[in-house]
């Protein structure tokens, strides 16, 4: 019960996302929305390829998301989650819970389930902290493109060391974090 209330509220976490999103492009509701968001995000600014694919490796996230919560919510045949509790194996050892995503699209083996969420934890918390970089540096307010970006900072450069994007401007030839 618990794995399943925690996928569900990472999906919910990717739908905030989704609400998001929409304050910046017109997208169609509905299912379609990972496609439209990479399509009009790449027609509307013109993305070279390592931002299309940053973008879209985003989008496969949330659609794993997505699907994982389906095979929770509405399980079929070809489209459910397989838990496994602790079993003792014939040594006397004991195997950790697993679990396995069976889905057409976004297919997930048999994986110790701690690594499992462990993963999603983390792929949740980079999508959303990349996809509001990525809002952010594509929105820029007009007149300021050229003075201000959103710029990564590696770890010892960071006023807060959870924050990895901030906004900054190019001062005497140093990108410096403002705000």
């Amino acid at each position: 019960g618990r794995v399943k209330s925690f996928i569900q509220h990472a999906e919910h976490s990717m739908q905030r996302l989704l609400t998001l999103c929409r304050m910046f492009y017109s997208l169609p509701a509905g299912k379609g929305w990972f496609d439209s968001l990479a399509k009009i995000a790449s027609e509307v600014h013109q993305l070279e390829q390592p931002q299309a694919q940053r973008l879209d490796k985003m989008i496969k996230f949330a659609q794993f998301l997505r699907n994982c919560r389906n095979c929770i919510e509405h399980p079929k045949p070809h489209q459910q989650a397989i838990f496994t509790n602790f079993k003792m194996t014939p040594s006397a050892e004991i195997e950790p819970p697993t679990i396995e995503i069976v889905h057409e699209q976004t297919p997930e083996p048999v994986v110790p389930l701690t690594i499992f969420m462990e993963n999603m934890m983390r792929g949740a918390v980079m999508v959303g902290e990349e996809m509001m970089a990525f809002l952010a540096s594509y929105h820029v307010m007009p007149g300021w493109e050229e003075k201000v970006s959103v710029c990564y900072f590696a770890e010892g450069q960071r006023r807060h060391p959870h924050v990895r994007y901030y906004f900054a401007m190019n001062m005497n030839g140093q990108i410096v974090p403002i705000g």
